[in-house]
């Protein structure tokens, strides 16, 4: 993999970067993979390559109107993808493909030579390699994978769920209006390729140009979602910790616990172990382990950061300088602070622990000598940072600053206060250096250094939620603020009398031009999954005609992947449906109820009607539901025991 991306792709590894003039996709900006082991035990890679000098969706969706850019466009796509091959649809039909054996072969074309490009004939056994290849490894075979809960008969004919056969197009189309592209394609059966790195990994591949339009945004969210998935499943992950909680209920049933703290500490560890030590892998995947080789592959470096407690910091400092005027204002009143109203005491003595489960971390980091231990997190690094990086907002400051602990080098620039183009050494000038401010605990031992390449920033945490949620304003402003917005204290990005969105509409303007591509990233995130629910809901919804479920037994083989998202975007509507879980929004346990009801009732609608969970109604004990109308998404139940 590694070897591809160096030499087709031309992506230099070491300095982050695209070589100039890019490889066979064009110049890469960016590219993060994984490897994930198949039911089979088969290793296969998902990986998103980002282009370089790439436009804004909404962009692309203006660009497409002019035929210029279309054009350019169309031509780019038939360049680096495939979806026919003429001389082998020319000698196979679409109903041959169904009665080609796969091990029915006299050579095997994976183990077959790559032709070398020093070759005078290079081009013509490039083009029987690439057919050859594709012919026996992107050919589409309908198999009882296919028909994955279906009952298959003789007067059958139950649709691929991979949705082969595929429609058959003279020419690559791109429909202005809706974004869609429809690539030349004059095999039905054909997966679509790239003939290079089909001849270079001489396996499967599948290659697709994302780029614009609902549908796009709701691929990007799934696949980011995909390749970033849990190893274990729901499932597989209830077994494991039920193991955990009968051994544990065991082995310490002779214990008798006064620490209830302790008991749950040694609970926890007990199911963490169980879950870390008890997965099934593969041979495959433990031989890549231990040859080393790594099991997902990036392009860039990436640091955490723990937002939400840099901001509830700013919160709570926030609200001690609100009680702080507030006793002003109020001591003005009266003689001496005894003769308070015991609510306003009471007031500021609650909002202490106010946000008690959200506070930040500290690490213990080494000081002047390893004898020497200090308490330390990024926010102190960015509150006390050199005062050369005043402008430098949270965000940039983790991403192109790095800290690290002072060496004699280090001592030596500093001493002599030369500048990294006055020093006289071989090689690359040094990166900047500087000093954190005095009150810092590593001052004496610790400085700031200028990164050699950016790195990404990841936010741990609650997600920061769309800007247009009207409950959510004030953290979504707390959040922007705290991030792309220089500050040392609260005070330099909201005052006491000042809401937090209200401030964010005053610093909003000096936002920098990156600062605000990466605030238009997390809403198009955001839009990408609600688009992705989109398309979960139309799944749900879409009934299956022409295929009979087989509802013989609750334990065959299902489409993981299907129920997965389709639970995920169930788990996830509450963001639709705020409050279902919120009891601060509506006050009336019975509208309450009334609520959840409804939500309740729409959902077991749209379940029952895709007919992928049918087997279901035979469970007993589960009520009886009695549809007003098929097509209606009301549902009124039999169940007297409510």
């Amino acid at each position: 993999i590694t070897t591809v991306l160096s030499t087709l792709i031309n992506y230099n590894i070491n300095k982050h970067e695209s070589y100039p003039g890019g490889g066979i996709l064009g110049e890469i900006e960016a590219y993060y993979g994984t490897v994930e082991e198949s039911g089979r035990g088969a290793l296969h890679l998902h990986m998103l390559l980002w282009l370089a000098n790439s436009k804004h969706p909404h962009e692309l969706r203006e660009l497409i109107l002019y035929d210029n850019f279309r054009q350019n466009l169309i031509n780019y796509l038939e360049d680096i993808i495939e979806e026919d091959l003429d001389d082998f649809q020319n000698n196979i039909t679409e109903s041959d493909t169904c009665s080609i054996k796969k091990h029915n072969r006299t050579s095997i074309s994976i183990c077959s030579p790559i032709p070398s490009p020093d070759n005078s004939n290079f081009e013509e056994q490039k083009q029987i390699a690439v057919r050859t290849l594709a012919s026996e490894n992107q050919i589409h075979h309908h198999t009882s994978t296919c028909y994955k809960n279906t009952r298959i008969t003789t007067t059958d004919n139950p649709p691929c769920r991979l949705r082969y056969p595929k429609q058959i197009y003279d020419a690559t189309i791109i429909d202005a209006e809706t974004g869609e592209i429809r690539m030349k394609r004059s095999h039905p059966m054909i997966n679509n390729f790239n003939e290079w790195l089909l001849l270079a990994c001489r396996c499967n591949i599948d290659i697709k140009f994302i780029w614009s339009g609902s549908d796009t945004k709701a691929l990007v969210y799934y696949i980011s979602d995909y390749i970033t998935k849990k190893n274990l499943s729901f499932h597989d992950c209830n077994a494991l910790i039920y193991k955990a909680v009968e051994k544990f209920e065991k082995n310490e049933s002779r214990i008798n616990y006064t620490d209830a703290l302790d008991k749950s500490r040694r609970f926890i560890l007990r199911c963490f172990n169980t879950l870390a030590s008890q997965q099934e892998i593969s041979a495959v995947q433990v031989a890549s382990y231990l040859m080393g080789w790594p099991d997902h592959y990036t392009s860039h470096t990436f640091v955490k950061i723990y937002l939400i407690g840099i901001e509830c910091y700013l919160e709570q400092s926030l609200g001690k300088l609100k009680e702080k005027e507030q006793l002003n204002c109020t001591t003005n009143e009266y003689d001496s602070i005894d003769e308070l109203p015991f609510h306003i005491l009471e007031s500021s003595y609650e909002n202490d622990g106010q946000h008690e489960d959200q506070n930040e971390s500290f690490e213990l980091e080494s000081g002047v000598d390893d004898n020497n231990l200090v308490l330390c997190n990024k926010r102190i690094d960015y509150q006390l940072r050199p005062k050369e990086l005043d402008d430098v907002c949270l965000y940039i400051f983790y991403s192109e600053y790095r800290k690290a602990k002072m060496t004699v080098f280090d001592n030596t620039l500093l001493e002599c206060n030369s500048t990294p183009t006055s020093l006289r050494r071989r090689g690359r000038p040094p990166s900047d250096r500087w000093l954190f401010q005095s009150t810092h605990p590593q001052y004496l031992s610790h400085l700031i250094i200028r990164r050699s390449f950016r790195v990404v920033p990841v936010l741990v945490g609650p997600s920061i939620p769309r800007r247009e949620r009207e409950d959510t304003t004030e953290r979504y402003a707390r959040a922007i603020l705290t991030l792309f917005c220089p500050w040392r204290n609260v005070l330099d990005i909201c005052d006491p009398y000042t809401s937090w969105s209200n401030a964010l509409q005053l610093y909003q303007s000096s936002f920098t031009t990156e600062s605000n591509k990466v605030i238009d990233n997390i809403q198009l995130l955001h839009d990408c999954k609600r688009d992705r629910d989109s398309d979960l809901f139309q799944l749900v919804n879409q009934p299956l005609p022409s295929r009979q479920i087989n509802t013989s037994s609750p334990y065959s083989d299902t489409n993981i992947e299907d129920t997965e998202q389709i639970l995920a975007l169930l788990n996830e509507s509450i963001d639709s449906h705020p409050s279902l879980l919120n009891d601060e929004i509506i006050e009336n346990d019975g509208v309450r109820a009334a609520i959840q009801r409804e939500y309740l009732n729409l959902t077991l609608a749209n379940v029952i009607r895709s007919e992928r969970f049918s087997y279901i109604n035979n469970i007993a004990g589960l009520p009886d539901f009695v549809y007003n109308n098929r097509e209606s998404n009301s549902i009124q139940t039999n169940d007297t025991n409510d």
